[in-house]
């Protein structure tokens, strides 16, 4: 659940998921509407969308079942971020590669056009 030290986020501007390239991941934490990276450098990354109360939803799927825990510790190669929709629903697609291995997170986004549908990276 969101707390109101949450919405200080939404202030700052957001970054390019590609932002990502070259750091080293120490910690993953998904949490609620969220996904929350720590790097080696401290520095912390956020990739959340403000407007998931809307209906948005988050989920995280590492390639080959795997523990998405298993790109820590690794330079990151890779920071892509793609989409694709149908006539319901919207998706954004960010894969993190290493060279040990990769995880996809998918968010599927519900809007009438006036809301976002897609994550935002923030750093901390």
């Amino acid at each position: 659940m969101r707390t109101d030290a949450d919405y200080k986020w939404i202030y700052k501007n957001n970054i390019a998921f590609n932002s990502l390239l070259g750091k080293v991941i120490t910690r993953i934490e998904v949490i609620d509407d969220r996904v929350e990276f720590y790097t080696k450098d401290n520095e912390r990354f956020t990739l959340i969308n403000f407007e998931s109360w809307c209906g948005n939803d988050v989920e995280v799927w590492p390639d080959d079942d795997e523990d998405y825990n298993i790109i820590l510790d690794s330079p990151i190669l890779l920071a892509e971020e793609t989409e694709d929709s149908n006539d319901a629903y919207f998706y954004s697609f960010y894969k993190l590669s290493t060279n040990n291995d990769s995880i996809t997170m998918r968010f599927c986004g519900r809007s009438n056009g006036y809301y976002s549908e897609k994550m935002q990276l923030y750093r901390s």
